[in-house]
């Protein structure tokens, strides 16, 4: 169960760094300040101090908006959404951990103690090392914080396997392979990149569905309209999926459908979608268990993930009312 998770535990890796660039010990020039320190915010009782929010918040900045933008309300306030989800998203994994009792193990604090001399021989000195963190706008410790809770993730996933929170035994899957849980479907997938490409995607959109609508195939249709390619989404099967495994829009549209009913027009943030319900092929599923089980099993983990994230409201401490947020850089 080693595999890329399909959806991201905590969004910061997903920002700017890659979450296989483990960093760790930590010499009196690599410690973060007592400024760095301070805590700005409180969620679920856990400390969120200022170098975690203002790693989210320039990251989120950058890419939205240019680090050097003067924001206005609307962008400041959309800015702190995004950071309060990345909070939540990674406290929600560090309060799972503690529920668990999950740690990581001896070998993997190993793994990331001797990756730590391996990445830093690429620097000239520690000086050059933290220039290059400064400009992800991260620190030492936190960057080391962060790369280990990559792996302490898919630890926490084995453990709720473990100790039956995720039913992976097989006769549950079976179960799970006939209910309602995991559903086939094929889809019409527009893709648009930015607002200016919308226009033209929403369009054939449109003109797919009305074709489909007037009795077209809708297999012919996913061939000429599709951003999928046929190696992506298997033209004669379809796909399974279930809840946290599909995008929240495509699995609301189609796990309601009845099997051979198509949906209307889904708008996600990746493109337009057109879903049709399948009937589900148990000999197919079968042929492919290790990978639905895989998928199955992470949707699992999401929804127990999303029952405490759900509950999560990050509020400023006084420190961190009085932060003056156009100043953060």
């Amino acid at each position: 169960m080693k595999n890329k998770l399909s959806r991201p535990i905590c969004l910061a890796l997903a920002l700017t760094l890659g979450a296989s660039m483990l960093l760790g010990g930590c010499g009196d020039k690599l410690a973060s300040s007592g400024e760095e320190k301070k805590v700005v915010m409180q969620v679920g009782g856990e400390d969120v101090e200022y170098q975690e929010f203002r790693y989210y918040f320039m990251n989120n900045k950058r890419e939205l908006y240019g680090e050097d933008s003067a924001l206005d309300s609307e962008q400041l306030d959309h800015l702190m959404y995004l950071v309060e989800e990345n909070i939540k998203n990674r406290h929600t994994l560090l309060m799972l951990a503690d529920e668990y009792d999950v740690d990581l193990s001896d070998e993997e604090e190993d793994a990331i103690e001797s990756y730590v001399e391996d990445y830093r021989e690429g620097f000239e000195d520690d000086d050059a090392y933290l220039d290059a963190l400064h400009e992800q706008y991260i620190t030492h410790e936190l960057f080391y914080d962060l790369a280990s809770e990559s792996t302490l993730a898919y630890s926490l996933l084995d453990k709720m396997e473990e100790t039956g929170v995720i039913k992976a035994d097989d006769a549950s899957i079976d179960e799970a392979f006939k209910g309602d849980d995991i559903i086939c479907i094929k889809e019409i997938y527009i893709y648009y990149p930015n607002d200016e490409t919308r226009e033209v995607s929403e369009k054939r959109a449109k003109e797919a569905y009305e074709r489909l609508m007037a009795g077209e195939s809708f297999e012919d249709l996913m061939l000429e309209y599709s951003s999928y390619s046929p190696e992506q989404v298997p033209i004669e099967h379809g796909y399974y999926t279930m809840h946290y495994d599909a995008l929240d829009e495509v699995w609301n549209a189609a796990e309601p459908l009845a099997v051979g009913e198509i949906s209307e027009i889904v708008e996600s943030e990746f493109g337009f979608h057109i879903i049709m319900k399948c009937e589900k092929d148990l000999e197919y599923m079968n042929e492919h268990r290790d990978e639905i089980v895989q998928n199955y099993a992470q949707s699992k983990f999401y929804e127990e993930f999303y029952k405490l994230y759900n509950t999560l409201d990050p509020e400023f401490t006084d420190y961190g009312s009085k932060l003056d947020l156009a100043e953060i850089e």
